[in-house]
């Protein structure tokens, strides 16, 4: 059965990775998910939780980055801290087949690994607690770093280990994650979904993704917003005619299918918000450096859905 949480691609990597989440979802046993920030390591974790038979089970979530000391100790032992006083706000229960998603674990301060430690050997025959943690970075790395303690490091390291590769590792897996976020963000605004075309997909594949999926989301998700009409645009600090032009250059050399009257149409729809910009959106001195007439301008302008002044 698919499931809502399962990583989109078809890379090869992605492929083995969801069958690997199956596998764990089947058991009980802790995992420690290894990859950069934003290339799905919260998906992955929920996907194993969810899939599991323990899904109608509590998925309590810690970042080492955001949660307070005082916090992070009120989760683990609730009692030692009602001892002491009041629990700092209502927090969720560790419960027997409750999962325990403990994001960033290189973050969390020397005391609080400390006390994560002790928080495992201390759990031994009491409430089955599943443990999904992850990290940025390989375990022996950090450790060389100074960012984690070596019993830690120990520990984590008799964990089942998911290793996600960064989206610029893997663009055969763009297009499919581009299609969901742009039906995602479309169905969340109840408008018909845009179509994305060869070009777009092309560009696309062309950034780095520093951010990896989460920042594609986001750049998705400002297109529909911003989009008119029936195709996606994509937001104008990801265009310059250059690369457009370069784009196609490389298709026609590569022999790749594009859309030769889409890709024209980009580069003229940038050079004239360009040039309106260039001339302070005097339409006069815009036409005549085109060579066009001003009824020609207005023409292209409307077609293109270009604003005639500038916006504020």
């Amino acid at each position: 059965m698919k499931s809502a949480y399962q990583l989109i691609g078809e890379s090869a990597a992605v492929k083995k990775l969801n069958r690997q989440i199956q596998q764990l979802a089947a058991s009980t046993r802790s995992v420690l998910i290894v990859g950069e920030s934003g290339v799905g390591r919260t998906t992955a974790a929920r996907y194993i939780h969810f899939s599991s038979k323990d899904r109608n089970k509590p998925f309590v979530t810690i970042s080492a980055q955001t949660t307070p000391d005082e916090e992070f100790k009120a989760v683990l032992f609730p009692d030692e801290v009602k001892r002491e006083g009041p629990l700092p706000k209502q927090l969720p229960e560790l419960v027997e087949g409750s999962t325990l998603f403990l994001k960033d674990v290189e973050e969390l301060s020397f005391s609080d690994q400390s006390r994560f430690l002790r928080y495992l050997e201390d759990r031994k025959g009491k409430v089955r607690v599943r443990i999904i943690a992850t990290i940025k970075e390989p375990l022996q790395k950090c450790q060389e770093g100074g960012k984690l303690m070596a019993s830690l490091v120990e520990k984590l390291s008799s964990y089942e280990t998911l290793v996600i590769p960064p989206l610029r590792e893997r663009p055969e897996d763009l297009p499919a994650l581009a299609e969901h976020f742009v039906l995602e963000a479309c169905r969340e605004l109840g408008i018909r979904v845009k179509a994305i075309d060869v070009n777009t997909l092309d560009l696309l594949s062309r950034f780095d993704w520093k951010g990896n999926v989460r920042e594609l989301k986001a750049v998705i998700d400002r297109a529909v917003h911003q989009s008119e009409g029936e195709m996606l645009s994509l937001p104008q600090e990801l265009l310059d005619e250059k690369s457009h032009l370069q784009g196609i250059i490389n298709n026609i050399e590569a022999r790749k299918r594009f859309s030769m009257d889409l890709g024209l149409e980009n580069i003229e729809k940038l050079l004239l918000q360009r040039m309106l910009r260039a001339f302070g959106y005097n339409q006069t001195r815009v036409a005549e450096a085109l060579g066009i007439t001003e009824g020609n301008l207005r023409y292209r302008l409307k077609k293109y859905n270009i604003p005639s002044s500038r916006q504020r």
